[in-house]
């Protein structure tokens, strides 16, 4: 693992000011001191701890839109795809591969009036 990849999800943790309020102290501490003491880690479980810091600190440095993409976007593809399949369109499993499709989706269900939804 590369200290770089660390230092520069440190900086936008940082930035986004997560880095305190989602890392506790040791975990802060033992980035710190794998950035201090190391250019690249080699060590497995070191590796394994490390990874989960990593995607504790990603969780929280992604959008909002990224999130409704996630919890609501892909459902309603999936919705989609039942959908179109029920009607003969074979062809539409391969929208579950497209994000954009499901980004798509996501800002036509934020922009639907709530007079409109079922």
């Amino acid at each position: 693992m590369s200290c770089k990849m660390l230092l520069s999800i440190k900086r936008k943790a940082l930035r986004k000011r997560t880095w305190f309020s989602e890392l506790s102290n040791i975990e802060r501490g033992l980035i710190n001191s794998v950035l201090n003491a190391f250019e690249s880690v080699k060590s497995r479980h070191l590796v394994a701890i490390l990874e989960r810091i990593i995607a504790k600190l990603r969780k929280t440095l992604e959008s909002g839109f990224a999130r409704m993409v996630e919890s609501v976007g892909w459902e309603l593809v999936r919705r989609r795809i039942l959908q179109a399949v029920s009607m003969g369109c074979l062809g539409a499993r391969r929208w579950l591969d497209d994000r954009g499709f499901a980004e798509f989706l996501t800002v036509l269900e934020l922009n639907t009036p709530v007079a409109f939804k079922a």
